[in-house]
C-alpha cells in the first residue's frame, strides 16, 4: 500500500514533501491513510481533492490528505519525524519543515507553561485597580463586597 501511494504522489509536481502517518504505518489492515502534504501554494484545492479520490481510488481504502502547514504544530512534527515518507523532493525542505514544526511546538509549551505559573483569578475579584471587584480605600477585607463595615456597639 505505501508503495502505491508513493507512485500516485511522486508524479504530482506540486506536492513537495508527502509523509504517510497513523495507523497505515503500523498496521497491515487500515480503515483509512492519513497522508500529511506540503505542497506548492500555487496548487489549488481541486488539484489536492483530485490527488486523495486517485488515491483513494488506487489503494482502496479512504484517504485523508492534509495540507502540513494547517495542522497542529505537534501533528505536523509527529508526522513528520515518525511517519514514512513519501515524497521529499529536497532534503533541505523536509528538514526545515520539521525545524519550523518543533520550534512551534517549543513556542506552545513555554506559552503553556507560563500560563500555568500565572496565580488563578478569584471569582469576582481584580488585582487591576479600579476594576470590578477591586477594594476601595477604607474597604474592610473579606465578605463586605468592599463597602466598609460599621462597628457594632
Amino acid at each position: 500500500m505505501i508503495e502505491k501511494v508513493k507512485k500516485v504522489l511522486e508524479k504530482e509536481d506540486r506536492v513537495l514533501v508527502a509523509v504517510i502517518y497513523g495507523s497505515a504505518t503500523r498496521r497491515e489492515r487500515v480503515r483509512d491513510v492519513d497522508i500529511a502534504v506540503y505542497a506548492r501554494p500555487d496548487m489549488p484545492l481541486r488539484e489536492f481533492l483530485r490527488i486523495e479520490a486517485e488515491l483513494e481510488r488506487e489503494i482502496g481504502v479512504p484517504v485523508d490528505l492534509v495540507p502540513l502547514d494547517r495542522v497542529p504544530p505537534k501533528l505536523a512534527y509527529k508526522a513528520l519525524t515518525s511517519g514514512v515518507r513519501a515524497v521529499s523532493r529536497s532534503p533541505a525542505l523536509y528538514s526545515a519543515l520539521v525545524a519550523q514544526a518543533l520550534a512551534h511546538v517549543q513556542d506552545v509549551q513555554i506559552k503553556l507553561s507560563t500560563v500555568k505559573r500565572l496565580p488563578s483569578p478569584r471569582c469576582g475579584t481584580s488585582r487591576f485597580r479600579g476594576g470590578p471587584g477591586s477594594p476601595r480605600p477604607g474597604a474592610s477585607p473579606g465578605r463586605g463586597g468592599g463597602r466598609a463595615q460599621a462597628d457594632p456597639k
